[in-house]
């Protein structure tokens, strides 16, 4: 259907874009959300609403919708349809169909031969279902409509988006008035007065105001012929302003019955076709009848999109966060690097062009892990300590002879030991700043250390980056996590790392408190546990036009968030990276403020010597 109306929507209070090229996922996430909002409060379940993907449907367990922003009020009203219609609407009409349209229904309304019983019986059946279709979407709606007052304008936009009821009206009206000037009114079909009634639903006190197009002409002739006659009773029939008369879906399908036998005695052919063929009234019959029908076709978006968009719905939620200057901060945590994500072109922090130098440094870095794997190896090796003469354990035979002289230690234990698992997670700022030499020795360094990590047992390394996104004017703290050893291989590093880059503000402590909550959720149990910070200096982060995280305030910020994470039993590690560009008096100052945020353990590191680095967790793996 062709839809180009445009008009203030409902949503508008509370969906700032409209961008349909689905570059925006945050508008996408904000619809999805709201939408779950409404299915929950009409239903009164927690159903989880979802973006097409492919050919799915909207099931029981899950609504399905369409990711077109162009009419955001359409498809909230569909989603509320589809929920009512699941839960409301029983599945057993087209058995129950099949056992009322029998031979001796046929037969009311002429003799068949046997050969055409059969076509007849499922053209009947198709015909009542149509109805019931559109009787059932009618009292569906009247009753969300009555339910929840509030969502009259997002159901009556559906009504009118879907269904068209102007094109719809106007086509139908006037092909009736045009039979009947034509002296033709035998002619006329069972599509022409169902969508005579279709037409009469669009200017019902449920979805008032969505059609223009006047039934004036239709009602005058109602009285002046047979087939006007009964248009005018299947307006009695129907009833469409006290449809909420019908209280389940049994009595629409009764309804059903009665307004197709009230079409079908008005004929009185068993044998006539069904509806006008060919041209654009077919296709709007079929197109109405898909309405009804909840076939609508609903915009898709790509699985990739979709599992993105599943860590961004989940952020929506109190889940990551952080708290600075007396508000709640969302931190987006993407925990899943993949190259549609890289390609997508909604993130400023991959670079697809000129990679050659942070591919070569995830060479070096493989390399160097090779190298630091070997000097290590030690932790591969396990020791096995035989323990004599106990009181318990295991009988020594070898002591059984001393058994007479009153020797009662006589037992031995083995005990195995190795050492305590590692769990290292490696985070890099990556802020514009640290664009160039400081960033590629970073990535080189944990590289080597993820490499020798894979290489060695009992290690687990988790490497994540400290980005930025922009949503409506706010900046987010992002953390995206680039590599984790217990789910990815090591192939990952050398395939997607080199599309890395610096850019953009330091959110730096404001990631902290999620990369926390990760570090324990992902260590186990027992395991040594270590935070390994690559940065470059202080924070600085304007969240929006009220709030900037820098100076003093953003200082004491990570100071707290590091001693909540020592207090939770986490070794902090922090690496200040010293570039050449910086005078001898900024480095002092700024590595003063340095110590006083991660503890007097924070290091210097020059970035021409960042192997020392690399020697140092050496040590302490080796501890």
């Amino acid at each position: 259907m062709n839809h180009t109306e445009n008009h203030e929507q409902l949503s508008d209070y509370w969906l700032v874009n409209r961008e349909s090229n689905l570059n925006n996922l945050f508008d996408l996430v904000k619809l999805q959300n709201a939408v779950a909002n409404f299915v929950k409060i009409i239903s009164g379940r927690n159903i989880p609403v979802e973006f097409k993907v492919n050919n799915e449907k909207s099931t029981i367990d899950k609504i399905i919708i369409s990711a077109d922003l162009s009419n955001i009020d359409a498809t909230v009203g569909l989603a509320i349809h589809e929920t009512l219609s699941l839960i409301y609407t029983t599945k057993w009409i087209t058995s129950k169909l099949i056992t009322l349209v029998n031979d001796d229904y046929v037969s009311r309304y002429g003799t068949l031969s046997s050969s055409s019983l059969y076509p007849i019986k499922k053209r009947f059946i198709a015909e009542i279902e149509n109805i019931y279709r559109l009787i059932e979407y009618w009292r569906l709606d009247d009753f969300a409509i009555r339910t929840s007052p509030g969502y009259k304008g997002y159901i009556t936009e559906s009504y009118r988006w879907f269904f068209n009821p102007d094109r719809t009206t106007k086509m139908f009206v006037a092909e009736m008035l045009a039979l009947t000037n034509l002296g033709q009114l035998d002619k006329c079909t069972y599509n022409h007065l169902l969508y005579a009634l279709f037409a009469q639903a669009a200017h019902s006190d449920c979805y008032k105001g969505i059609c223009t197009v006047s039934l004036n002409d239709l009602e005058k002739k109602e009285q002046s012929t047979a087939i006007y006659k009964m248009y005018g009773q299947l307006k009695s029939l129907i009833d469409i302003n006290a449809i909420s008369r019908l209280k389940n879906a049994e009595d629409s399908l009764n309804l059903a019955i009665d307004v197709w036998e009230t079409i079908q005695k008005a004929r009185n052919d068993p044998s006539s076709k069904s509806g006008p063929e060919g041209g654009d009234t077919e296709k709007l019959a079929a197109d109405v009848m898909k309405a009804a029908g909840m076939e609508m076709e609903k915009k898709s978006i790509s699985v990739s999109h979709k599992e993105e968009l599943k860590i961004l719905y989940g952020d929506l939620s109190n889940k990551n966060q952080t708290y600075y200057d007396n508000r709640r901060i969302k931190v987006i945590v993407l925990n899943e690097l993949n190259r549609d994500m890289i390609f997508s072109g909604r993130y400023t922090f991959f670079e697809t062009e000129h990679i050659h130098p942070t591919e070569n440094s995830v060479i070096e870095g493989i390399r160097l892990g090779n190298q630091l794997a070997r000097k290590i190896s030690f932790r591969n090796n396990e020791r096995q300590t035989h323990f004599s003469r106990l009181q318990k354990g295991k009988i020594d035979k070898r002591l059984l002879h001393s058994v007479i002289c009153g020797n009662n230690d006589i037992f031995y234990q083995e005990k195995e030991e190795s050492f305590p698992a590692v769990n290292i997670h490696i985070s890099i700022d990556g802020s514009h700043s640290m664009q160039g030499t400081c960033f590629l020795k970073s990535i080189k360094t944990a590289v080597a250390i993820a490499q020798a990590a894979f290489l060695i047992k009992n290690i687990h390394v988790t490497i994540s980056f400290r980005y930025h996104l922009l949503s409506e004017g706010t900046r987010l703290p992002v953390v995206l996590i680039a590599y984790d050893s217990k789910r990815d291989k090591i192939s990952k590093i050398k395939q997607l790392f080199p599309f890395l880059k610096a850019s953009g503000p330091t959110p730096e402590g404001l990631c902290y408190s999620v990369i926390t909550d990760w570090i324990e959720k992902e260590a186990d149990e027992n395991s040594e546990k270590y935070f390994v910070n690559f940065y470059d200096g202080l924070p600085g982060f304007v969240i929006d036009d009220r709030c900037c995280y820098e100076g003093q305030p953003a200082i004491e910020h990570i100071r707290n968030e590091i001693l909540r994470m020592k207090r939770k039993g986490i070794h902090v590690l922090s690496y200040f990276i010293v570039s050449e560009k910086w005078n001898i008096g900024e480095i002092k100052s700024t590595f003063a403020d340095c110590q006083y945020m991660y503890g007097n353990n924070a290091e210097m590191i020059n970035i021409n010597a960042l192997g020392e680095l690399a020697r140092s967790l050496n040590n302490l793996i080796a501890k």
